[in-house]
């Protein structure tokens, strides 16, 4: 059993490109607000070719490389989707579990296949004590930051430190900052 991450993934960006990012992730289908769990398929977008899924010496090392972490699909906690932003801009915000830490290598691969799409991560593993935030558009990493984690924030002498106001929605780019 895994430690699991807890990854709240945003991602903006022109309807038609978001809607088909969604459709790929979800198994063809856009989805429900009414019933947001079901599956984060990264396998379906990003696929570890054939012949490298047969090799059963290396499937970690694959996995790791095609999706940063441990499998393919995540479950899906909460779902929110902003069909309009104005100027033809959307966005959606999933909550998701993903096996051991979060799905860097998986956003950096679709930031480039998307490259008008926006994608914006605040993970946490406590399990691990780690955390971060992790913003990518078009290959160009725009913010790194990971730390200690949320539930045990210290300074330099180990001290502990009132949690900050660190969350997903602290962060969020307007319409006109992502033209």
């Amino acid at each position: 059993m895994p430690n699991w991450c807890e990854d709240w993934l945003t991602v903006v960006g022109p309807k038609a490109a978001l809607e088909r990012f969604e459709k790929i992730t979800n198994g063809g289908e856009l989805r429900s607000e009414d019933e947001p769990q079901g599956d984060f398929i990264m396998h379906d977008l990003i696929p570890i070719p054939k012949y490298e899924q047969e090799d059963d010496t290396n499937w970690l090392m694959n996995t790791q490389n095609y999706w940063g972490v441990k499998w393919s699909e995540s479950d899906v906690s909460s779902f929110t989707r902003e069909k309009d932003m104005g100027v033809g801009m959307a966005s959606m915000h999933l909550q998701i579990s993903t096996p051991w830490g979060p799905p860097l290598t998986f956003i950096t691969h679709a930031s480039k296949m998307f490259p008008e799409l926006l994608f914006d991560i605040v993970f946490d593993e406590a399990g691990m004590n780690f955390s971060g935030h992790f913003t990518i558009r078009d290959g160009n990493v725009l913010i790194n930051d990971e730390r200690n984690s949320m539930s045990t924030w210290m300074d330099e002498d180990g001290n502990e430190l009132e949690e900050p106001e660190y969350r997903h929605n602290d962060y969020f780019l307007t319409a006109e900052e992502l033209a």
